[in-house]
């Protein structure tokens, strides 16, 4: 079943996500990354979802304070990993006000890549243990070429979810001429209680949040209750996941057929 969902999701999303690294044989499979524009990315994500037979939970940020070093939201915290204080933008580019589309659809938290690992990034804690995790970015790939989005789960190494060599490999700007975009990841078989989010394009600002989107990870044999140890076995593939291919593809074969006129976003 992993192999056939990870077959349609690589097919769906070669023009725009990474290979996904080669695990040994026998390991656990390597999450399945998702990098879209934001309605095609939270489609597929919540389809993805679907296909391993979870629930998608959400949480739109709003209300957040403008230079807190922590955020507590319900079921999760959202920090620096620096320890640093943090800018919160609650509309990006006041994009939602102007009704424009490809507007994060909430508040989002400010990141500075001053590093190239994760030190810079924002870690989402998590009370439950989960096996997806996805949220809406702002402002990435605008400068600072190469520059790459890592997503690490319970301190492992990052996983190259986007690369922007230029403003064309953002799929918001693309589709709206607007620098958003919905990255994420599934694990089948997964349990972490934290995700790190952090940039290599040094110089660079960029803003993350909207609505977070996470699947907790499937109850222990015999628990019926989450915790830590061995999952269940991960369900046979569902209906959502045949749809996965279409729901990412659509925009971008939209694309090729017209050209929308891109809308500057405010500065």
């Amino acid at each position: 079943m992993n192999l056939l969902l990870r077959a349609l999701l690589a097919s769906a999303t070669l023009l725009f996500t990474p290979q996904v690294p080669a695990q040994a044989a026998g390991a656990d499979p390597a999450p399945l990354l998702i990098h879209a524009d934001l309605l095609a990315g939270a489609q597929a994500f919540d389809a993805g979802v679907a296909a391993i037979g979870r629930p998608v939970h959400t949480q739109t940020l709003h209300g957040l304070s403008d230079g807190a070093r922590r955020f507590a939201l319900p079921g999760l915290d959202i920090l620096g990993a620096d320890g640093l204080p943090r800018l919160v933008d609650p509309d990006y580019a006041a994009l939602r006000a102007l009704g424009l589309p490809g507007a994060l659809s909430g508040a989002a938290i400010g990141l500075v890549p001053s590093t190239a690992g994760p030190a810079s990034g924002l870690l989402f804690r998590f009370e439950q243990p989960i096996s997806a995790f996805g949220l809406e970015i702002g402002d990435w790939g605008t400068c600072c070429f190469a520059s790459s989005l890592y997503l690490a789960f319970d301190g492992g190494p990052g996983l190259a979810v986007a690369t922007a060599q230029s403003a064309a490999d953002n799929p918001g700007w693309l589709l709206h001429g607007q620098y958003t975009q919905f990255v994420g990841a599934i694990a089948p078989a997964g349990r972490f209680s934290q995700v790190a989010l952090y940039g290599d394009g040094l110089g660079e600002y960029l803003v993350a949040g909207g609505t977070l989107r996470w699947a907790q990870a499937a109850a222990l044999p015999g628990s019926g209750a989450l915790g830590g140890g061995v999952a269940a076995p991960v369900p046979e593939l569902k209906t959502g996941a045949l749809l996965l291919a279409g729901l990412i593809a659509l925009p971008w074969l939209s694309r090729r057929r017209v050209r929308p006129l891109p809308v500057r976003r405010l500065r």
